[in-house]
């Protein structure tokens, strides 16, 4: 009768929990049934584990911090994973030291959900010193040191700087073929990013056979229901489709249906067989972005938006569309710092430079069909026509004066080491004035600007 008891208040409280995710599944807009909630693993933090001998206290709670965080961007939850990320990170330098192993790998998670939410700048100094500690400490062939050489690659590829990450992830696969099974995540996680970046500057050849294999371990692997299973199979659908192979590429995209990756790679195959009551449908009533969406997914959904109305012919709402999308492109640029000439061939799915092109040919359209130009582009010209041209040659001006300047930057002598000693501690202290501004907006509830501090806060609200 005991075992009884106790066996149906343990069913009672799965239920319950499973019943309170279900109800926050609901509050995001996500399908709020059971199966979803258990196929999303959206679980609490594990339990404290106790630390090993002649390991400190602290060291435990560091790994219970990051375990949650990867728990958060397993169910896709980046936002939240940021919080115990920065904790983990903070607890583990002052208690364990810049070098110590935990505090490298806090680190590079936190830089990888920074550029997963478009904070190139916070990213690109916790990448770069995440790779240099792994190399000092751990050394160049070490598993973490491919970690390390993965995230940064990663975030250059989102800030264009492909032959940089090019090089970075290429470096990241050998160490992980040499130091893991042939069939390991880790060399899964490198070869589909190898790939995305393969296809971003056109190389479809390389980028194939890296792309299916990705899939091909993932789905042995971690299995078919999983969100890393879906990236890289909605990465190697997205190469067949730019190989004109439909039917593949329907067949990845279907595969991958359960979660968002799919439903986007339907959307690019509705768009290139030049179905676009579809896509429009599949966006509408699937992928309407929410305000704590990443700028990536917001710029891609306009952009796709954009492109299903101008195939509609609805040439006025096709040109907001992608005027949206250029706002959030453009505050990625902002973020990205050096040369970002190369910066409108990163992005998801096809890249960033399709904004700018469907705008351009939505304003040559309104001016074939005689319509006037937007109020927001009449300073390019009085006629969509001339507005089209100008603004065409605005971005391409602006792109080859940014390779100018950061041409010139190379070649320039670099400041006297007083000037540059002030110059670092006026951003260090810019920083620090910064981060006081935050906690005093959080403190007295006012509204938070748009920073990672924001993003947790509209998903607190909304849970």
């Amino acid at each position: 009768m005991e075992r009884f008891k106790l066996c149906f208040w343990l069913r009672v409280d799965k239920m319950c929990r499973l019943f309170f995710i279900c109800l926050c599944l609901m509050l995001l807009g996500l399908p709020a049934t059971y199966g979803y909630a258990a196929k999303t693993s959206f679980q609490a933090a594990p339990k404290e584990e106790l630390p090993g001998p002649g390991q400190k206290p602290e060291a435990a709670k560091i790994k219970e911090l990051l375990k949650e965080g990867k728990n958060y961007e397993d169910s896709n939850w980046n936002i939240v994973a940021i919080r115990p990320y920065q904790e983990a990170l903070k607890l583990s330098e002052t208690t364990l030291g810049p070098e110590h192993l935990l505090t490298i790998r806090s680190m590079t998670h936190l830089a990888r959900a920074y550029t997963v939410r478009g904070f190139f700048d916070q990213a690109l100094s916790l990448a770069q010193q995440s790779l240099k500690l792994s190399e000092k400490v751990l050394g160049p062939e070490h598993p973490q040191t491919a970690r390390s050489l993965l995230v940064l690659g990663s975030l250059y590829g989102e800030m264009g700087l492909h032959d940089k990450a090019l090089s970075l992830s290429q470096r990241a696969l050998q160490i992980s073929e040499k130091a893991s099974g042939p069939e390991s995540p880790e060399i899964a996680a490198a070869q589909s990013n190898l790939a995305t970046l393969y296809s971003q500057v056109g190389d479809y050849e390389q980028a194939l056979p890296l792309a299916r294999r990705s899939a091909e371990i993932r789905e042995k692997v971690l299995g078919p229901e999983n969100l890393w299973t879906a990236l890289s199979l909605c990465n190697l659908g997205f190469l067949y489709l730019a190989k004109k192979d439909y039917v593949q590429a329907e067949s990845c995209f279907r595969r991958a249906q359960g979660f968002y990756q799919g439903d986007r790679g339907m959307v690019e195959l509705y768009l290139a067989t030049e179905k676009y009551d579809s896509a429009l449908n599949v966006l509408t009533s699937k992928l309407t972005p929410k305000d704590w969406s990443p700028p990536q997914y917001q710029a891609l959904y306009y952009t796709q938006k954009g492109l299903a109305l101008k195939g509609l012919g609805d040439r006025s709402e096709a040109y907001t569309a992608f005027l949206k999308a250029i706002q959030y492109i453009e505050g990625l640029r902002a973020r990205t710092s050096g040369e970002r000439t190369s910066f409108f061939q990163s992005g998801i799915l096809g890249g960033h430079f399709r904004a700018y092109r469907g705008m351009a040919e939505v304003l040559a359209e309104m001016a074939q069909k005689g319509d006037p130009a937007p109020a927001g582009l009449q300073t390019y010209g009085a006629d969509p026509g001339a507005a089209a041209f100008y603004f065409a040659e605005a971005v391409k001006a602006r792109a080859l004066l940014e390779a100018m300047a950061a041409g010139a930057a190379r070649v320039a002598p670099q400041l006297p080491p007083d000037l540059a000693a002030k110059e670092k501690s006026l951003q260090e202290r810019l920083q620090e004035l910064e981060g006081q501004r935050l906690e005093s907006m959080q403190s007295r509830g006012a509204s938070l600007p748009d920073q990672p501090a924001r993003d947790f806060q509209l998903k607190r609200e909304a849970l």
